[in-house]
């Protein structure tokens, strides 16, 4: 009887081992068979891509619709796995979604470390790569609702979904021109709105790669940008995903009873989030409520003309003489204007040769800009005083735009900039400033450019990368001839009205963070060399609504620049008005600062 039970128990073990191994044999055969239709779909893909690269036709429409037209035909692969299964009970589609996936994942990748190159095609090529991605988004999310297993676990899909579709946002911002502040801006909005689902990982993730993003685009080179973009905003993320969900899901501060929060909850912050934020930027939309402005600052007006054109000192008269010249004579010079603009550039090259400059003109394309036809020329003006070796020091840049904003004659805005350009450009001939000084008019800069690729200083910013000019600094002379002396005259953002003066008499300069040695150095050399107040402030580049100037696209190109300025709209109520005109300004005062700039420019305080 033990003899039969221990035979018994010998047969059943064999049993079970021959069925094992019978189960190990067949999954064998099963992967063998997944192996041949991965490589199938990897070889039908390859031969697709190398046919639709060699077409001529395809490469007379444009090379870069190679990953709209790849993303659209591997979705398509994917959503006919679907189909296949109702031919092969025993295909292995799951892993040929995933496969698929995959593919789809590295098309993208390849569109970052291209991305550069597509951003500079004058085929708008940012919205073939944002389409691209566009169709991505709803096949990783379809991945992770269907499948998610294995790899492209429903936590991994949903977050290259959702990056698929920051992605695709950002490249049709750059489509549209936008600039890189106002594209930083309203990520950095979509971040905080992803931090408040950061008990997620993939919202987490999502939340510091853009965060992370917006830091690499600081980088000067362009080859660390990719890296840096790859693995930090799409390799890590993915892969430790699962991972950072575990951490959050055994933080110890995590009370795990508690349910998550609801749609009302998230809403409820996110409107309180989107106050502050309105809050703190509010006093920008001050531009586009010309009466509310008008009404709160013209209380404070004095009566104008501030001086006697005929007592004016020969400086602010020759200051006067520029401003009238460009707001009176021409006038309206904004970029729907191409004779106010043409009459412009050459009332500002002969001042540039009558200082003894050789100015050259600098022109540019415009890209879907509103109200003006694609392609429509416009020019930077280029005055070089050249006192250095070409290698031994960096260049200062100073700028101002020539443009106006519709509607407005722009005396102070920005007649008055360019008139202190051209006169410390004359005066500064004389000295030696111990490096090279590059002197520009820009274009366009005024709407509807503003906040665009379309600027003159974009453009001029780009022409100095690309042709490896050394940038010292930047800086942007941006509205300098409205003053008031009266008390509650000057206003400011939130906050800052308890650190400054409650009057308008004095010239403001304004750096980002990055610029902030630069900034301390400026105001240092200006305190010890003249006596007009000059009152400095750090800003961030990105949410300053008193910085919205020409300087914003040097910093986004990571230049230290720094933004002169009479405060603009915080100070003068005739800022993009009518009213606008050359008796509103105190040249006097514009005079001084024109001689506090050639003290600093010729002292040069980082030599």
């Amino acid at each position: 009887m033990g003899r039969q039970r221990q035979v018994k128990r010998s047969l059943t073990r064999s049993r079970r081992l021959l069925q094992a191994k019978i189960k190990v044999y067949n999954h064998t055969i099963v992967s063998n068979q997944t192996i041949h239709a991965l490589a199938a779909i990897f070889i039908v893909n390859l031969g697709l891509f190398v046919l639709v690269t060699w077409l001529p036709n395809f490469q007379a429409a444009h090379h870069h619709w190679i990953f709209p037209l790849l993303a659209a035909l591997l979705a398509l692969q994917w959503a006919a796995t679907f189909a296949l299964a109702a031919f092969d009970k025993k295909a292995d589609l799951p892993a040929a979604r995933a496969f698929l996936a995959s593919l789809l994942l590295f098309l993208l990748v390849m569109g970052i470390v291209r991305h550069a190159t597509i951003l500079a095609c004058f085929d708008q090529c940012a919205f073939k790569l944002a389409a691209a991605a566009a169709i991505a988004a709803p096949v990783f999310w379809a991945q992770g609702l269907l499948d998610g297993a294995g790899w492209w676990s429903r936590r991994r899909s949903s977050l290259a979904a959702l990056g698929s579709a920051a992605w695709a946002l950002y490249l049709a911002m750059r489509g549209f021109q936008l600039g890189w502040w106002v594209i930083n801006m309203s990520f950095a909005v979509v971040a905080l709105l992803c931090w408040l689902g950061r008990s997620r990982a993939e919202f987490l993730l999502l939340s510091i790669g853009i965060g992370a993003g917006i830091l690499i685009q600081q980088s000067a080179s362009e080859s660390v940008r990719i890296g840096l973009g790859v693995t930090w905003g799409v390799l890590i993320p993915l892969i430790c995903v699962e991972r950072v969900q575990a951490a959050l899901a055994s933080n110890p501060r995590r009370n795990p009873s508690s349910p998550a929060p609801g749609i009302a909850r998230v809403a409820a912050t996110a409107v309180v989030l989107a106050g502050i934020l309105f809050y703190i930027i509010g006093p920008v939309f001050l531009m586009t409520d010309r009466a509310q402005r008008r009404a709160r600052l013209e209380t404070f007006s004095p009566e104008f003309p501030l001086h006697d054109p005929k007592a004016l000192s020969p400086l602010a008269a020759r200051l006067r003489g520029h401003v009238v010249a460009l707001a009176q004579t021409i006038g309206e010079r904004g970029a729907d204007r191409p004779d106010k603009q043409a009459q412009s550039t050459d009332y500002i090259v002969a001042q540039f040769k009558r200082a003894g400059y050789t100015p050259k003109k600098l022109a540019y394309a415009s890209r879907w800009m509103p109200s003006v036809k694609n392609g429509t020329k416009f020019e930077n003006v280029e005055a070089v005083l050249a006192v250095a070796p070409a290698d031994s020091h960096d260049a200062w840049i100073i700028g101002a735009h020539y443009d106006s904003a519709s509607g407005t004659p722009g005396a102070d805005d920005n007649a008055s900039g360019v008139a202190v350009l051209l006169e410390t450009a004359r005066l500064l001939k004389a000295k030696n400033p111990g490096r090279d000084v590059r002197f520009v008019a820009f274009g366009t800069e005024e709407p509807p450019s503003f906040g665009t690729q379309n600027m003159g200083s974009a453009h001029y910013a780009r022409f100095l990368m690309d042709n490896g000019v050394k940038v010292h600094a930047m800086i942007s002379l941006e509205m300098l001839g409205y003053y008031n002396a009266r008390r509650g005259s000057q206003f400011y953002p939130p906050f800052m009205h308890l650190f400054y003066p409650s009057h308008g008499d004095y010239v403001s300069v304004v750096g980002n963070f990055k610029s902030r040695r630069l900034l301390m150095d400026f105001s240092r050399t200006w305190s010890a060399a003249s006596d007009f107040p000059l009152k400095a402030a750090i800003l961030p580049g990105v949410f300053s609504g008193l910085a919205l100037s020409d300087q914003l696209n040097f910093w986004d190109l990571g230049y230290p620049a720094l933004m002169l300025s009479d405060t603009a709209f915080y100070r003068n109520p005739h800022y993009h008005q009518h009213t606008d005109v050359p008796d509103t300004l105190d040249y006097e005062k514009m005079a001084r600062v024109v001689l506090g700039l050639v003290d600093v420019l010729g002292q040069d305080p980082t030599r």
